[in-house]
């Protein structure tokens, strides 16, 4: 089984399909003859870096998160960044 994750090697990697990510839910799909389109916010944080166990690691993305919504939606926003 193949997973978003096994791609993710290095911080760019999780750029890059963060960006994938938010580049396909744009995208405008029909759901009963109406147009819909989604957006997300998306925050990283990387272990061990901004958190040293998994409620740390949460927090941090949590936070970068909020910022990106802050920052218009639709966008991701990377701890430290």
């Amino acid at each position: 089984m193949s997973t978003i994750a096994n791609e993710l090697r290095k911080p760019a990697d999780t750029y890059r399909i963060a960006n994938k990510v938010l580049a396909e839910l744009a995208k405008t799909f029909n759901l009963d003859l109406q147009a819909i389109s989604l957006s997300a916010s998306i925050g990283i944080a990387f272990f061990p870096d901004h958190g040293e166990d998994i409620d740390a690691l949460i927090q941090s993305a949590d936070q970068v998160m909020y910022n990106a919504k802050i920052s218009g939606k639709n966008q991701l926003s990377i701890y430290g960044e």
